[in-house]
């Protein structure tokens, strides 16, 4: 079995680079047909100024031609950087905006019952808000191109951030394990009025799971529901306490800012300070781009573990179905006999995944899987 395996690894590698070979040569042929159409571009506009000069006809101006040149490659795929001008003067080019939605890693959904800006979706788990639209390119002002607004600049990362919150370390086990035929569910954004009947549920099965609470729902209202995360045995661990993407992606030290409300907070409520996380949206998407490497190694040289997941319920999709819910959840039965933990995502700010998680848990039983919360003992699932 393992020569072919390394058989078809080594075709999918041979196929990858010929896929590379065919990209780049298309790449190779449209920077130059876009070099030859920007140089036929720029004899047309001279000639045209010559001529119009002799027949003195007003030539039209640069900027329209430019412009309208631009939109025309556009349309038939070919992007060129035009530029055009502005008083007699060389405009910047046309700036975007960059594309915001969270990252989705293939066959999972977006993470979150809330969405980027930290505001709840409802409790059906209705869709995250798309991410900003691209900007159309620059318009034209009197006959030239006016000047793109400046582009946000990139966020500032930080060398060292370690006398930030110094006291805020853990102890991690020197060893973290895989397991066989053991799931872990888990249930982000709580918690909410739902989350008392998912810790029903979990009693009448006596499941243990593990719940990452956002900050800002900790509050004298949800106390009981701490109360009895903890009386129950599940563990606790850290979702920041905003879940926005934006501010807390910013930096190392803005995550740590945020992070550090919660931490204190569940130490405030539980007596224990929290020793794992998850990033909202998960450890890799395209808020944190810039900034994820420098965050996980300063929370994992502060000594905390944070956890991904290899199985997602869909519950905060679009328009989410309890059939959809329950398929999606207990996709983890294929792990069956493999030495791999089940990291299972869910939402307990979602309805539908509160009526379902009876039958999700019977399904993995009948299976033959049994169920702990996580630990730091318990090797993470990385993106």
């Amino acid at each position: 079995m393992d020569r072919f395996d390394d058989f078809y690894d080594e075709t999918e590698k041979d196929e990858e680079k010929e896929n590379i070979g065919r990209r780049l040569t298309k790449k190779a042929k449209t920077a130059l047909l876009a070099v030859g159409l920007t140089v036929l571009l720029a004899l047309v506009i001279i000639a045209g100024c010559f001529i119009a000069y002799g027949a003195g006809v007003a030539p039209e101006p640069v900027g329209h031609v430019i412009v309208q040149m631009e939109s025309a490659l556009s349309e038939a795929g070919i992007h060129v950087p035009f530029i055009g001008t502005t008083g007699g003067a060389v405009a910047s080019p046309a700036a975007y905006e960059p594309i915001t939605t969270p990252y989705v890693r293939p066959g999972t959904t977006s993470e979150g019952a809330l969405d980027a800006e930290g505001n709840p979706i409802g409790a059906s788990g209705a869709a995250l808000t798309s991410g900003a639209a691209l900007t159309s390119g620059a318009a034209l002002t009197g006959g030239a191109v006016a000047t793109p607004a400046a582009v946000e600049p990139e966020p500032q990362i930080e060398g060292d951030a370690s006398g930030l919150y110094p006291e805020m370390k853990v102890s991690r086990p020197a060893n973290q394990v895989s397991t066989t035929n053991v799931v872990y569910l888990t249930f982000d954004d709580g918690p909410c009025s739902v989350t008392e009947d998912v810790l029903d549920t979990l009693a009448d099965y006596d499941v243990k799971a593990t719940f990452f609470v956002v900050g800002n729902r900790l509050t004298e209202a949800t106390r009981p529901i701490i109360d009895r995360m903890v009386r129950d045995g599940h563990t606790i661990g850290v979702h920041t306490t905003t879940h926005k993407y934006k501010p807390i992606y910013a930096s190392v030290n803005a995550y740590l800012e945020d992070f550090h409300t919660t931490y204190e907070l569940i130490h405030d409520m539980t007596g224990q300070y929290p020793k794992i996380f998850r990033f909202p949206g998960g450890s890799i998407n395209s808020y944190n781009v810039n900034t994820h490497t420098a965050i996980i190694n300063e929370m994992t040289k502060r000594g905390f573990t944070y956890y991904d997941w290899n199985v997602s319920a869909g519950d905060a999709a679009s328009n989410p179905s309890e059939e959809g819910i329950l398929l999606n959840a207990t996709r983890g039965t294929k792990y069956k006999d493999v030495k791999k933990n089940v990291v299972v995502l869910m939402h307990d700010t979602s309805s539908l995944t509160a009526s379902q998680l009876g039958a999700i848990i019977e399904t993995y039983i009948n299976e033959g899987f049994t169920f702990e919360a996580i630990t730091p003992s318990v090797k993470p699932i990385i993106f």
